[in-house]
C-alpha cells in the first residue's frame, strides 16, 4: 500500500526514522485510513469520488457494489501473516473463525469464544487466556508450556513460518517483552520445539537463542 498524505502528519510528529507507527481506533484513525486507501485505488482505476472521507454506518438499504474474493489460499494468508507479523490479518482470521462457529456478523467476542472452545477441546489442560487474536493486548495470558502444546499442534504446518537456517520461527514484542518460538531441525530429520518468553525490559531473545543453537549443534 502507498504512503498516503493522511498518515504523513503522524510520521513527522513521531520523530522516528524507522519502526512501526500504529493507527488506532482513537478518532477513527484506522477506519479513515482504510477510506483513504479505497479513495486512492479508486482514483488509480479512473473512478472519481468526492473530496472528503468520512465514517458512517452501513444501512439495510445500501447497495453492494463490489465483493472482493481473495485469490490467496488460507496457507498463503497465514504464511504472509507470519512473515510480516501482520496484526490486522491475525484478527481478521480470528473473527472469521468466530463467524464459522457462530454465524455472522463477525465480532471479536465470537472469535474469542471459538478459539477458547478449540483450546478446551484440542489442548486439554492448557491454560491460555485470550483478549483478541493478534497478541498485542496485555490482557492475553500464556505460558511457555502452553505454547509448546500449540507448537505441537501446528507442527504439520511449520513451513508456513519464517526461516533462518534450520530454524522456523515467529517473534513477538511489546514494550519490555520479547518472544521467539518455533522449531529447530535436528540431525535425524526431526524437530526440536522451543519457546522463549523474556519479560525483562532491555533484554532480547538473541543470547538465549544462540545458547540453544550451541547446545543443539
Amino acid at each position: 500500500t502507498p504512503l498516503l498524505p493522511f498518515v504523513m502528519d503522524r510520521v513527522r510528529k513521531s520523530g522516528l526514522r524507522k519502526e512501526r507507527i500504529v493507527l488506532s481506533a482513537e478518532n477513527d484513525e484506522s477506519v479513515l485510513y482504510a477510506g483513504h486507501l479505497f479513495r486512492h485505488f479508486l482514483a488509480e482505476a479512473g473512478v472519481r469520488s468526492g473530496d472528503g472521507v468520512r465514517t458512517g454506518t452501513v444501512r439495510s438499504d445500501d447497495q453492494l457494489i463490489h465483493r472482493h474474493v481473495s485469490p490467496y489460499s488460507l496457507d498463503d494468508v497465514i504464511a504472509k501473516l507470519l512473515e510480516y507479523s501482520n496484526n490486522f490479518i491475525a484478527n481478521q482470521l480470528f473473527i472469521t473463525a468466530g463467524i464459522a462457529a457462530y454465524g455472522a456478523p463477525g465480532t471479536l467476542e465470537k472469535g474469542i469464544r471459538a478459539a477458547t472452545a478449540y483450546l478446551e477441546k484440542k489442548l486439554k489442560g492448557t491454560t491460555i487466556r485470550l483478549a483478541e487474536g493478534s497478541g498485542i493486548s496485555r490482557e492475553n495470558r500464556v505460558t511457555a508450556k502452553a505454547m509448546l502444546k500449540v507448537l505441537e499442534k501446528f507442527a504439520p504446518h511449520y513451513r508456513l513460518m519464517r526461516r533462518e537456517g534450520r530454524e522456523y520461527f515467529k517473534t513477538g514484542s511489546l514494550s519490555g517483552i520479547k518472544t521467539r518460538m518455533g522449531y529447530i531441525k535436528s540431525g535425524n530429520s526431526g524437530f526440536y520445539r522451543f519457546v522463549v518468553l523474556v519479560n525483562t525490559p532491555g533484554k532480547s531473545t538473541n543470547r538465549i537463542m544462540s545458547e540453544i543453537h550451541r547446545v543443539l549443534e
